[in-house]
């Protein structure tokens, strides 16, 4: 019976069942949690949720109040499989490692096969790379949005991608 429901439900994480005499039989699921959200650039309410192991855990067309990561495309998917693409698994390694730090951003967007974009809410838009480590580029772009001598109206980008930052006005 667990082992019917697990498999055949990809929103449950866990089954517990107990039985009580005389015929009482009780069952607790756990359920698992969206942690982040994918959704086609000219679709904008077909979400298709992924779980923290990256697999796909549903398709809704109601926000679902996770982090949102614009996509130009998605590739065939099946729900309980992890989407196929590096830059699927890296974007969403970027949304929960945002989470983590006191960068405010307002979407998420994969640009390309290797670069990513966060739109911070000062309307400055940020590129990252999944060729190199997101936490230490991270890390850069706290350093400059923290550094008190760059004036923020000089610059619409900031590209974290290389050994150098490069702070753009464009």
């Amino acid at each position: 019976l667990i082992a019917k429901l697990v498999k055949g439900d990809f929103m449950i994480k866990a089954v517990n069942v107990k039985k009580i005499l005389p015929g009482k039989l009780i069952i607790e699921t756990e359920s698992v949690n969206p942690s982040v959200a994918f959704v086609v650039e000219n679709i904008p309410d077909s979400y298709v949720l992924c779980d923290s192991k990256g697999r796909v855990i549903s398709v809704q067309s109601k926000d679902p109040n996770v982090p949102t990561i614009i996509v130009p495309s998605i590739p065939t998917i099946r729900i309980g499989e992890v989407i196929d693409g590096d830059s699927y698994a890296k974007a969403q390694e970027l949304a929960l490692t945002l989470r983590g730090t006191k960068i405010e951003y307002s979407t998420l967007a994969l640009v390309d096969d290797t670069t990513l974009g966060v739109r911070l809410k000062t309307g400055v838009t940020a590129l990252i790379t999944i060729n190199k480590s997101i936490e230490e580029q991270l890390a850069a772009l706290q350093a400059i949005l923290a550094d008190a001598t760059i004036k923020k109206e000089s610059y619409k980008t900031i590209d974290v991608r290389f050994s150098q930052a490069i702070l753009r006005q464009n």
